[in-house]
């Protein structure tokens, strides 16, 4: 399979072979920090998690297959959402915002919220690059089913095994399933996470959460452009 396929078709065995046999454990380690998993994302509300990223010296060396698939770290929607936002804006990883600024009943600006600078993570033409092959997500993979008639965008599914503390290994009966996408696929004007915790029956990502994802996308961007 090329990465297009692999990507398109959300192959376990294909991503698990890109982290070990392409990148290896200090590059992998390396793009997980960058996209910034693992530490907290700097938005202004209290209480936020900063996920988890075992730190390098306890990667094994089974741990560079693990992580392709989801296994072996803990990640929040707005993580989620930040890494991919990176790819949709060119390769650039943003610190995200509630409120951009205050105003008076004059449209006076009374406080306005100082934006961090963005740290490049990914190069323009690869961000492109990717782009391309997370609209075949939509087109023919995993996500067909959150297909949106006349909008090019771009979109990854996520099905993961929970973790079991009892057993102390990966439950096959319990999962979470995940969708993340940003539209449009060029200048993108909205990014999403749809993320559904044990989902009862089917379970898969592309099943349960993009078509979820997709609803939101669809009116979200009436409302943007109106």
């Amino acid at each position: 399979m090329t990465v297009a396929e692999i990507i398109a078709k959300s192959s376990n065995i294909g991503a698990a072979k890109i982290g070990h046999q392409l990148l290896g454990k200090d590059r992998l380690y390396r793009y997980v920090k960058l996209f910034g998993f693992g530490e907290k994302t700097g938005i202004e509300l209290p209480g936020e998690d900063a996920g988890r990223v075992r730190p390098f010296e306890s990667w094994s060396y089974y741990t560079t297959t693990s992580v392709p698939m989801g296994h072996e770290i803990l990640a929040t929607p707005l993580q989620l959402v930040r890494g991919f936002s990176a790819i949709a804006n060119g390769g650039y990883l943003v610190t995200p915002y509630i409120v951009r600024k205050i105003t008076d009943d004059r449209g006076r600006t009374i406080q306005e919220t100082e934006r961090m600078v963005p740290r490049r993570v990914i190069g323009e033409e690869t961000a492109r690059t990717v782009r391309e092959m997370l609209v075949e997500v939509l087109e023919s993979g995993t996500a067909t089913k959150a297909k949106i008639k006349g909008l090019k965008y771009c979109g990854k599914t996520g099905t993961t095994k929970k973790y079991d503390p009892e057993t102390r290994s990966y439950s096959s009966a319990r999962h979470t399933s995940t969708f993340v996408a940003f539209a449009p696929s060029e200048d993108a004007r909205m990014c999403v996470a749809v993320v559904v915790d044990e989902p009862r029956g089917a379970y898969y990502g592309g099943t349960v959460a993009a078509p979820v994802a997709a609803k939101i996308i669809g009116q979200g961007l009436l409302a943007i452009m109106e």
